[in-house]
């Protein structure tokens, strides 16, 4: 566990660039706290927004009882961001970083290598989550005033729903960069990655005109029924989701305990998975192509001309010196 830390926390120094890098580096990471503060109260009209619209989205389906639709859109809506942002994040972390030949030199097991890539990529991906689930759950909480175990199941679905998403954007990304030689140079996955976007918004849109199974007829008597049965609506290709709302809207233990089995499970799989799929993909990824002219005997002499050592090692000790 302890060499997991100290892996994590390399990568995120190596990432954020917080090693001292000498007085030269000072001004420069002046600049980009500033900018990340600027950022920050730049995003906060919108975070406010956010929580006074969930507090009258509440309000309108308050006397439906349907308020539970509140937390299902927004544990959707993150999974699927979370998965879109994996696409492009794991393959910036899982392959294409500075550190791979030095961890893989290193006398280390595969499988810490692993997690501590996907527990960097995860908390990359929690500052994100926190954008939208905080003023969410903020406006929905204030709304509806909930009991000291919302806000218990709350962080805990907080810090397990984008595990599984992240986990299916990098088995996506391993198979890839396994089976397509060509899309280990940065420039032509960048290209793929672009790609892939594009399948999966058309895949999202096909998903979404499934809502239009459902009638006018059904919908309304799914709000006139209440208790949240328009939580059946909200169909997700993450399978610990349905679980993970329930047991927010209604303080399920049990679909709690699920949702927590069910993405204890997939992590595992995943860590058995990739250490097949990643290291097979990973080895190379940062050499760069040569061409493939063929020599004739005469450049083939020119390029391996021998000459004496005590003129080699002169010349090698001047430059040293200079």
């Amino acid at each position: 566990m302890r060499k997991l830390k100290s892996l994590v926390l390399a990568m995120l120094k190596n990432t954020f660039n917080m090693v001292d890098q000498g007085k030269r580096k000072k001004s420069s990471k002046i600049l980009l706290y500033g900018f990340a503060l600027l950022m920050i109260v730049a995003f906060l009209p919108t975070l406010a927004w956010l929580h006074f619209l969930t507090i009258d989205a509440v309000a309108l389906l308050a006397p439906y009882q349907q308020t539970g639709v509140i937390v299902a859109l927004l544990f959707n809506a993150l999974a699927l961001m979370i998965f879109f942002f994996g696409i492009f994040l794991i393959p910036a972390v899982f392959y294409f970083s500075k550190d791979i030949e030095t961890l893989l030199a290193l006398p280390l097991k595969p499988v810490d290598i692993i997690l501590s890539k996907f527990a960097v990529t995860l908390i990359y991906e929690y500052l994100t989550l926190a954008i939208f689930f905080v003023p969410v759950i903020s406006g929905y909480a204030r709304a509806v005033s909930p009991d000291l175990i919302f806000y218990v199941f709350v962080i805990i679905v907080f810090l397990i729903l984008p595990i599984v998403p992240l986990i299916l954007a990098g088995l996506i990304i391993m198979l890839i960069m396994w089976l397509i030689p060509f899309a280990k140079n940065r420039d032509f996955f960048n290209m793929l990655s672009g790609g892939i976007a594009l399948v999966f918004a058309l895949w999202l849109n096909y998903a979404l005109a499934g809502l239009a199974t459902f009638t006018e007829g059904d919908l309304l008597n799914m709000l006139i029924e209440g208790n949240n049965s328009m939580i059946a609506l909200f169909q997700s290709f993450i399978p610990n989701i349905p679980f993970a709302i329930n047991a927010v809207v209604n303080g399920n233990v049990v679909q709690l305990l699920l949702s927590l089995a069910i993405t204890a499970a997939i992590l595992a799989g995943f860590l058995l998975l990739s250490q097949i799929l990643y290291f097979r993909g990973v080895i190379g990824v940062n050499e760069t192509s040569s061409s493939r002219r063929q020599l004739s005997s005469k450049d083939f002499s020119n390029s391996t001309r021998s000459q004496k050592s005590n003129r080699y090692l002169f010349i090698k000790g001047t430059a040293f010196i200079v």
